[in-house]
């Protein structure tokens, strides 16, 4: 019988071309560049200065937002943020958000929250 691991996982969600689960593998953990990379890069209008990390915070299921400002990262003007498994990177859009767009965005939060939290 051979027993393999289950990696642990970052997300990337928002305005970048492939949204979704980054498995860390062997590492323990990425940073955002790598992770970002991961998801093929920018989608349409990313708002990259206004990007977060959201992490849950040990021993609760509340989480924090990390501002991060991909913009001064790439540029080398800030630190590449490392990431831990269940951190969600969130690029968001540019334009300005309508209250629509905020309901879909919740939703879209709220889903990607029920998976993780489902996920082994």
């Amino acid at each position: 019988m051979v027993t393999v691991p289950i990696a642990e996982s970052v997300f990337v969600m928002g305005a970048v071309k492939k949204p979704g689960e980054v498995a860390l593998k062997e590492n323990p953990s990425i940073s955002v560049l790598p992770a970002l990379a991961s998801a093929e890069g920018y989608g349409e209008t990313p708002a990259a200065q206004n990007a977060m990390i959201v992490r849950l915070v040990p021993g609760s299921s509340d989480r924090k937002e990390i501002p991060v400002d991909l913009t001064k990262i790439q540029n080398g003007k800030a630190e590449d943020i490392a990431m831990r498994p269940s951190d969600i990177l969130v690029v968001p859009l540019e334009r300005p958000q309508t209250s629509g767009d905020r309901a879909i965005e919740a939703a879209i939060q709220t889903a990607t929250g029920v998976v993780i939290w489902r996920h082994p």
